[in-house]
C-alpha cells in the first residue's frame, strides 16, 4: 500500500510537466494544451468523533487545459481533470474508501475593459466513490465570477457557485486581491486566503487558510452493516479547512512548485440528505503541487 501510494505521488507530480514539453499550439488562436497542474496532499491520522476510530486522507490531482482565442478579449478554455481522495479509515466506518472526480473543464473568459473581467466555467463529469462510472454520479458544478480592478493594487471579485449535489446548491462568493505594500499581497477567496510576501523574483512565501474537498455520490454502500447499507446512493459533502504556511518557487519560466504545511482546523464528511455527519479532530497536513504553463 505504501509503495503504491509513493508511486502515485511520483506520477502525479511528474506527468504534468512531461506533457508541458510534449505539445505545441495548433494555430495562433488555439492551444490544445496550455496549462498543466498536478498535486498531492496528505492529512495525518486524526480521531473521528463519536468513537469511530482514526482517519487519514491521501489526495491526488491532475488537470490539463488548453484555450481557443475567440478575439483579443474573449477566450474559451477546455480540458480534463482528475481528483482521487483515498480515506484510510476503520473497516467499520460509515465512510467510503475513495472519492473520485473525472470531469471536463470548460470555460469562457472575457475582458470588457481595463477594469472589468468575467469568467464562467463548468465541470461536467462523474463525482463518485471510484468504484464505477454510473449515470447517477454525473454532475456539472458551475462557477460564474466577475472581477473589478479598482486600481493596479486592488481587485474585487464576486459571483456564485452552483452544485446540484451540494447541501447548498447555489452559493454566493466574494473576494479581493490587495497589494497593500511593495512585495506584499492579501488574498481573500477560494480555495486560498491569506498573506503572500514576494521574497524575490522566483520565490513567494504564504500564510493563511486553504480549502480541500468536494461533493460526491456513492454508488455502493460503504460497508455491510444496516447503517452502512442505508448510505448506498447517498450524497456526501467532504471538506477540510486548513491553516498553514508555504511557498511557491519558479523552477523555470513556465514551471512553479508550491509546498504547504500546517494543521486542519475543520474536517467533516456530511451525508446532508440523511442528516448524518462525521468530523475529524485537528491533524497535520502537507501538500505539494507543480504547475506548468507555456
Amino acid at each position: 500500500m505504501i509503495l503504491s501510494r509513493l508511486l502515485a505521488v511520483a506520477v502525479t507530480l511528474c506527468v504534468g510537466p512531461a506533457f508541458t514539453h510534449a505539445s505545441a499550439p495548433a494555430s495562433s488562436g488555439f492551444r490544445l494544451l496550455d496549462t498543466v497542474n498536478t498535486g498531492f496532499s496528505y492529512t495525518a491520522d486524526a480521531d473521528l468523533r463519536r468513537g469511530a476510530g482514526e482517519l487519514s486522507v491521501w489526495r491526488y490531482e491532475l488537470d490539463a487545459s488548453g484555450r481557443t482565442a475567440l478575439s483579443p478579449d474573449a477566450t474559451l478554455t477546455h480540458g480534463i481533470g482528475f481528483v482521487r481522495t483515498e480515506l484510510d479509515r476503520p473497516e467499520a466506518s460509515l465512510l467510503p474508501e475513495t472519492l473520485q472526480e473525472l470531469s471536463l473543464r470548460l470555460g469562457w473568459q472575457y475582458r470588457r475593459d481595463a477594469n472589468w473581467r468575467f469568467i464562467a466555467s463548468v465541470r461536467p463529469g462523474f463525482f463518485g466513490d471510484g468504484r464505477a462510472v454510473e449515470a447517477d454520479t454525473f454532475n456539472a458544478p458551475f462557477l460564474g465570477l466577475a472581477s473589478y480592478a479598482a486600481s493596479r493594487e486592488l481587485i474585487w471579485s464576486f459571483g456564485l457557485i452552483a452544485n446540484a449535489f451540494s447541501d447548498n446548491p447555489v452559493l454566493p462568493i466574494a473576494g479581493l486581491r490587495w497589494e497593500f505594500a511593495p512585495a506584499w499581497r492579501f488574498d481573500l477567496g477560494f480555495p486560498r486566503a491569506g498573506v503572500a510576501w514576494e521574497l524575490n523574483r522566483t520565490t513567494t512565501l504564504t500564510a493563511g487558510a486553504t480549502f480541500q474537498g468536494g461533493t460526491y455520490r456513492l454508488t455502493r454502500a460503504p460497508g455491510s452493516s444496516p447503517a452502512a447499507r442505508s448510505l448506498a446512493d447517498a450524497k456526501l459533502d467532504y471538506r477540510e479547512i486548513r491553516l498553514g504556511v508555504g511557498g511557491t518557487v519558479a523552477l523555470s519560466a513556465g514551471l512553479k512548485l508550491t509546498i504547504d504545511v500546517g494543521m486542519t482546523v475543520d474536517q467533516r464528511f456530511d451525508y446532508h440528505e440523511l442528516g448524518f455527519e462525521q468530523r475529524g479532530d485537528p491533524a497535520a497536513f502537507a501538500a505539494v503541487a507543480l504547475g506548468g504553463r507555456f
